[in-house]
């Protein structure tokens, strides 16, 4: 009995169910139905075209000559195959035309100079050398004298004087007196021994050739000179 009436509450349950909303409905909310219209992207370009193939190398051309043997000698040379008009150099037809210098008038063109063959015309002679300027000579100028002690001013080097061994064994001692020519470069040309030891004279002549001096100048131009010049030998 509880089971019939429990299948009968479930049974009213459930017709309350479907039917409650079938009596009290409302009615839906009309919705605007919206399209959104989207223009589709470009597409995309079309792929660059393809390369050219590389043109083919020229293949060598291979020629077959065929050669056959006359049966019998050509009585005439056959013209040539392609006409070439040969070029010639206007500068060569001018020289022709002009002739060489040298050549008679109405001979070759490119005869032999000084005549025609077998009759040799002779040539011009050679033009005279020019002659050279004789140098003059310059004329030397003569030395003048001057005191020793003002060409001693103008001493630049002094060559030092080696003592004689001899002379200094011996202790010989004193003073050796040049005369001495000095040219415009201030070099020692010329050395005479005026007074001094015989031993000693060597010593101081080797020395006083190695002398060099500024020059002397006489009106503003350099001058040779004459001086004298004492060389002492001292034991210290």
């Amino acid at each position: 009995m509880a089971l019939v009436v429990s299948a009968v509450i479930h049974m009213c349950v459930i017709a309350a169910l479907i039917a409650v909303p079938l009596i009290f409905y409302s009615s839906l909310p009309n919705m605007e139905v919206l399209t959104f219209l989207i223009q589709p992207p470009d597409p995309p370009p079309p792929p660059p075209p393809p390369a050219p193939p590389p043109a083919p190398a020229p293949q060598p051309r291979t020629i077959i000559a065929q050669y056959s043997v006359p049966t019998e000698i050509p009585k005439s040379i056959p013209p040539p195959d392609s006409d070439t008009t040969p070029v010639i150099d206007p500068k060569l037809v001018s020289s022709m035309n002009a002739g060489i210098p040298g050549g008679v008038p109405g001979g070759s063109p490119l005869g032999i100079i000084g005549g025609v063959l077998g009759k040799q015309l002779p040539l011009p002679p050679p033009p005279p050398p020019k002659a050279e300027p004789i140098p003059v000579a310059k004329k030397a100028v003569e030395p003048i004298f001057v005191g020793g002690d003002v060409q001693a001013s103008k001493l630049i080097y002094k060559e030092p004087v080696t003592y004689p061994p001899l002379a200094l064994r011996a202790r010989i001692t004193g003073v050796v007196l040049l005369r001495i020519t000095v040219n415009e470069e201030g070099k020692v040309t010329d050395v005479k021994v005026l007074s001094g030891h015989p031993l000693l004279v060597k010593a101081a002549e080797d020395a006083v050739w190695h002398f060099k001096y500024s020059p002397t100048t006489l009106n503003g131009h350099p001058v040779p000179v004459i001086a004298t010049v004492s060389i002492n030998f001292s034991l210290q």
